[in-house]
């Protein structure tokens, strides 16, 4: 294009890519596959109010753009706040980069893949194995930690999620690290709940391995981080027979800064971590909603509270997660006149799973059938082991060929 602009300059390709790449402050922004539903149903209503003002009287106007006006604060203000979430993330980034006892992680689950992972038409009629994977981005670094699983061997709730940063903390972050940056999405089930937030109260107060840790999430909606970059890397349309086709897919998507550390994770890996901290005396509630918070604190010194706070400004506010030796007296005596048990404290979280997941019988069908399409030598085998276990699942008869092909047609 700058050529034909230009006929009478001669400049190589590699000249033009750099003065273009280095002299130029551009950017490109990334595609808006999941856009916000707040900015969309925003932008719907101001559009609607659009069309409305060229339609009516000159009355009729003054209330309509008032209206539009409104929306158009509101929609301000929500992107300000969720580029609150950015600019703190990017002063924790440069803070880890000058200090070596500050890290910065960003945490989130990718897109479920499916196994066997083949071009065959077949696929589209029939369940596929699940292969999850779990990202930790060290933001200083660039460095990227892959715990990958399937269905068989984990899920993705909450002990999970503990298990998994349990074991980053663990195994790939310096013993250096004494303040540590998580940014995460809001999500219930997986990041945002009592058993994450315990656990690393738990990490910081009680095995002392933190002085600070410092949760923070985004804006709904506006939750682009590295993660994803991360997994807009991973060709989806891959061949991958079996998990560890996935693998070799992830050890391979990454060159620059560093390819992705690839973590096949084993089930004694999945740790309760919920009832062991029950056993721990936390409170089974908090006296906070969680879903609103933006940002959470964890202190080495205080051992019965966390702080939290709605917004991404403003004070901090305490709150006790941990029962103190009132609140276990009065717990003590309850348990007595009702004759219970007392709970004991558990030394450490046991395993969560200790045997592969069942799968459905419909789904070692549709597996059996896909089975044949399968050319990599070890994934007959792989999938005959998986089905060990799952002896429920009856035996199908061979591909009705025709049938699938005047459906597709149908469809």
């Amino acid at each position: 294009m700058f050529l034909n602009k230009n006929p009478g300059m001669e400049i190589s390709y590699e000249t033009f890519r750099h003065t273009f790449v280095t002299e130029f402050n551009i950017g490109f922004g990334y595609p808006r596959t999941d856009t916000c539903c707040f900015c969309d149903e925003n932008n719907a209503k101001v559009s609607g109010i659009e069309r409305k003002i060229a339609a009516v009287s000159v009355e009729e106007k003054e209330s309509l753009l008032e209206e539009k006006k409104k929306l158009e604060e509101e929609q301000k203000l929500h992107i300000t706040k969720a580029d609150w979430f950015y600019k703190l993330k990017r002063k924790a980034k440069k803070s880890a980069k000058l200090r070596n006892e500050v890290e910065a992680i960003a945490i989130d689950f990718g897109k479920n893949l499916p196994t066997p992972n083949i071009s065959t038409s077949e696929v589209y009629f029939r369940r596929q194995l699940t292969f999850y994977i779990f990202n930790v981005h060290i933001l200083s670094t660039g460095e990227s930690i892959m715990y990958t699983y399937d269905e068989t061997v984990g899920k993705k709730g909450s002990d999970d999620v503990a298990s998994f940063l349990y074991d980053f903390v663990q195994n790939y972050l310096s013993m250096e690290v004494k303040t540590l940056y998580i940014f995460a999405d809001s999500c219930g089930g997986q990041n945002k709940n009592h058993t994450v937030m315990k656990m690393l109260h738990y990490l910081t107060t009680e095995e002392k391995r933190f002085d600070k840790v410092i949760v923070t999430f985004p804006v709904r909606g506006h939750s682009y981080m590295e993660n994803d970059k991360n997994m807009g890397l991973i060709p989806k349309t891959a061949k991958a027979e079996t998990p560890d086709g996935w693998r070799s897919v992830l050890e391979n998507a990454r060159v620059k800064p560093s390819p992705f550390t690839v973590v096949s994770c084993q089930q004694k890996m999945f740790k309760k971590w919920g009832e062991f901290l029950a056993s721990k005396d936390y409170k089974n509630k908090f006296l906070f909603a969680v879903r609103p918070v933006k940002q959470l604190r964890f202190f080495q010194d205080k051992c019965l509270s966390l702080e939290y706070r709605n917004g991404y400004n403003g004070a901090f506010f305490t709150s006790s997660i941990k029962k103190n030796d009132r609140e276990k007296e009065r717990e003590e005596k309850q348990r007595k006149k009702k004759n219970l048990p007392r709970p004991e404290h558990m030394a450490e979280p046991e395993q969560s799973y200790n045997a592969p997941l069942a799968l459905s019988k419909e789904k070692c069908n549709d597996l059996k059938v896909l089975l044949k399409f399968c050319e990599e030598e070890g994934s007959k085998e792989y999938y005959m082991n998986l089905f060990v276990g799952n002896e429920t699942a009856i035996e199908v008869p061979a591909v009705d060929v025709a049938a699938h092909e005047t459906a597709e047609a149908n469809f």
